[in-house]
């Protein structure tokens, strides 16, 4: 299925992933902008269990966490494995469980009518693993078009969309080790 994700992080940065993953991967593209700053971006593709990441030098270094230096001296290559902390911060949405997982509702939840886009939905909202989570669907028991979320920390959305299509997933050649990156 696919996904574009808009979150607000405080009051001069902003994210914009857009996503196509599957149950064992999956290809995000990330954006951060940041009020000041060039826009910083990265691509992550995760298969068989393993993240591989590519960006430019800003993208790398605000994003990845890798310092000014090496990450000009690796943009636009591969790098991989992403393990320990970095993984699950770099890679918190790239395979279907782990985006589901991040935007369903939990905790006490109730059932409303709305609308989206003019049409009738039915949201479930409940609290997210940060503040309050939200979950809606066109009708009962079809799947989800749209979550949302408030947090402390920001706010944002993300619409779901082209669900059991069929997601392509290239294995990253010419890998560099993380490791020789953060020396």
């Amino acid at each position: 299925m696919h996904y574009r994700s808009y979150a607000v992080e405080g009051a001069n940065s902003y994210l914009v992933i857009r996503a196509d993953v599957t149950q064992n991967g999956g290809v995000e593209r990330v954006t951060d902008y940041t009020y000041g700053r060039k826009p910083a971006s990265i691509e992550i593709v995760v298969v068989a269990d393993t993240a591989y990441v590519r960006g430019g030098g800003p993208g790398l270094e605000r994003l990845v966490f890798v310092k000014s230096a090496r990450a000009a001296r690796y943009a636009g290559r591969w790098i991989s494995p992403l393990v320990d902390k970095l993984y699950p911060s770099v890679v918190p949405a790239a395979t279907l469980p782990s985006l589901l997982r991040q935007i369903e509702p939990r905790g006490r939840l109730e059932a409303v009518l709305t609308k989206i886009k003019g049409a009738r939905a039915v949201q479930v909202r409940g609290t997210s693993p940060d503040g309050e989570a939200d979950l809606a669907a066109r009708a009962p028991g079809q799947l989800p078009i749209r979550g949302s979320y408030v947090a402390a920390g920001g706010m944002g959305y993300t619409t779901l969309s082209h669900w059991n299509e069929i997601v392509k997933l290239r294995l990253p050649t010419h890998v560099v080790s993380i490791a020789t990156v953060r020396r």
